[in-house]
């Protein structure tokens, strides 16, 4: 109660935390602004809203899905799965992505997917779900969910350092699942 007389936040959410009424959205919307602060913090780079780097954003009904386009990333609306480069990858339904054109000049679609994937851009995604029932992003929201965003020639080292390790990855399980399949192949 001392916190709360004095008007001070707590140092953690069970000590008492300020919230403006006029924007709050709930306590899960308050823990993802802070611990998107936190993971900023160590970022390093500057804010960017998403609407700055995207040239368009489509939705879709139904199971018209998209049309494959170059520059794209399919950002899921709703849940946790990683955002994508290719319709074909698509793990829902496409009426439950937002595509995402990109200003190649700003932002690598390899890159934003990843970062839309990463711990600091799923904390992103988490401040800007709308709804009780089935909290979703929402084509209105998106411009304004935050990206941060090294400069195009960082993105393309980690984008390939990444697909590398990705490279690495696949390789391991498909030895995996050769030795348990063939033990007498050693």
């Amino acid at each position: 109660l001392s916190n709360l007389r004095a008007r001070k936040a707590g140092c953690d959410f069970g000590l008492g935390h300020l919230a403006d009424p006029d924007s709050f959205r709930g306590l899960e919307a308050l823990r993802a602004e802070e611990r998107t602060r936190r993971l900023a913090a160590q970022y390093g780079y500057p804010a960017t809203p998403l609407g700055d780097v995207v040239r368009s954003i489509r939705l879709t009904k139904g199971d018209e899905g998209f049309v494959e386009t170059a520059d794209a990333v399919y950002l899921p609306l709703i849940g946790r799965s990683a955002a994508l480069t290719s319709r074909d990858q698509l793990k829902l339904k496409a009426h439950n992505y937002a595509q995402l054109i990109v200003d190649s000049a700003r932002v690598r679609p390899e890159y934003l997917a990843r970062f839309l994937s990463a711990p600091l851009g799923l904390s992103i995604r988490e401040e800007g779900l709308s709804g009780v029932t089935i909290p979703k992003l929402t084509k209105e929201g998106l411009p304004r969910l935050r990206v941060f965003l090294p400069p195009l020639a960082d993105q393309e080292r980690v984008a390939g350092v990444v697909a590398t390790i990705t490279h690495i990855e696949t390789a391991l399980q498909e030895y995996r699942q050769r030795l348990w399949n063939e033990p007498r192949a050693l």
